[in-house]
């Protein structure tokens, strides 16, 4: 038993692993800018102001009440969006519909319709 518990101590003690290369610097330092854009976005914000950050070029259904949206930066991060119209029966989106609520990103290979 206590073999075991020195074991456990000892892997909890040691440092995770993994690479440090330049590229996986610059990978994590762009992710965590598609991150910091993300945090930024709050229900009652515009479609507009969504549109800056994440773009709605992604296949799949969609309607006027709720739309997944891409990253700018990287297509494979992406968001789901649920939004309250401006108008009281739409038939299309406007760019003053507000942001109900949105998802945490989430990855996703590009899907094309």
């Amino acid at each position: 038993m206590k073999i075991l518990v020195s074991f456990l101590l000892l892997a909890l003690m040691a440092p995770l692993s993994h690479a440090d290369t330049p590229a996986d610097r610059k990978l994590t330092s762009q992710v965590d800018e598609i991150l910091k854009e993300w945090s930024k976005l709050k229900p009652g914000m515009t479609r507009a102001e969504l549109s800056k950050v994440f773009t709605p070029e992604e296949g799949g259904l969609s309607n006027v009440y709720e739309r997944r949206f891409v990253s700018r930066h990287c297509r494979c991060i992406k968001v789901d969006v649920r939004f309250t119209p401006t108008e009281p029966n739409p038939k299309t989106e406007s760019p003053t519909d507000t942001i109900k609520s949105i998802s945490k990103p989430f990855l996703e290979a590009p899907i094309i319709d």
